[in-house]
């Protein structure tokens, strides 16, 4: 169990588009003790990692070059509306040596992450007759900057 009780759960699959499953986990009194279970709400994420060079800086986030194949998932799983997938991208450092700082009390991972989930703008015309190892433009905003918390993206997608 991780931090703010959620649970990470990795895919296998190869390419399937799906690398992690986070789901939810509730806190139920059961009498003298506590029992945590599933609560059925779970985000599924597709991970991507460049470098700062690698995008495009805007006043409010970057512009990220996504294949067109990865694109296209994040589209079907938005129009499918059965389990969301997001895109969590990192933007590490140009030089690898300052991609992970390693001390004896902790491991810094250096510079930033953002999600993204396509609103209605991004549609698969964007990437109609496209050879699938081209690429998609997508804005990474800055408002999507991911911490550890995962809360606020749990709100976006299953809102009360």
């Amino acid at each position: 169990m991780a931090k703010n009780r959620y649970k990470i759960l990795s895919s296998d699959m190869g390419d399937d588009g799906v690398d992690l499953t986070i789901t939810t986990v509730i806190a139920r009194n059961r009498g003298s003790r506590i029992n945590y279970s599933d609560s059925g709400k779970m985000l599924n994420i597709q991970l991507k990692c460049t470098t700062v060079k690698q995008v495009s800086k805007l006043p409010d986030g970057f512009i990220y070059k996504l294949r067109v194949k990865n694109y296209e998932d994040l589209i079907y799983a938005r129009d499918d509306n059965y389990t969301k997938l997001i895109l969590i991208v990192f933007i590490l450092p140009d030089e690898e040596m300052d991609w992970m700082e390693i001390k004896q009390d902790y491991i810094k991972l250096c510079k930033h992450a953002f999600w993204f989930y396509p609103n209605s703008d991004y549609t698969l015309k964007k990437s109609e007759f496209k050879d699938p190892k081209s690429t998609v433009p997508i804005k990474l905003l800055d408002i999507n900057r991911l911490d550890l918390d995962f809360t606020p993206v749990f709100r976006y997608f299953h809102a009360n």
